[in-house]
């Protein structure tokens, strides 16, 4: 079985948000064989590459690193060039997915011909403390 799902992730100075996107990505860990996740740290001053790889033992990974900061874009262009997945998704580091339905939506990319999909997007409310 292919790869179908790629999610790509650049990372720049938010290793602060880091592990709760990728906590966010594991359901897939059931997945392996079906998703990769792609971190792309764009020469980040902080550690981006320990966080990530305290996450190989449960997702399937790839990690990169930029020798130079060059920019969110080229770190997307890295991920979605390393990418083995029939389909592309970008997750920004400091953003986490919520209440995912992992095996219905690589159930549908598996047995759809699409171009494209779209799913609802969730904002939260920051609390003041």
């Amino acid at each position: 079985m292919s790869l179908i799902l790629s999610i790509v992730i650049p990372v720049y100075n938010t290793e602060n948000f880091l592990s709760e996107c990728l906590e966010s990505l594991r359901g897939l860990s059931s997945f392996r064989d079906k998703a990769e996740v792609i971190v792309v740290d764009d020469a980040s001053p902080g550690d981006p590459e320990r966080i990530t790889r305290n996450y190989e033992s449960i997702l399937n990974l790839k990690y990169f690193r930029h020798q130079t900061n060059s920019s969110v874009f080229q770190a997307r262009k890295t991920g979605i060039e390393h990418a083995g997945g029939l389909y592309v998704l970008s997750l920004d580091s400091d953003d986490y997915l919520i209440s995912m339905d992992w095996a219905e939506l690589l159930k549908r990319l598996e047995e759809r011909d699409l171009d494209i999909l779209q799913y609802a997007i969730a904002r939260e409310k920051k609390r003041a403390l």
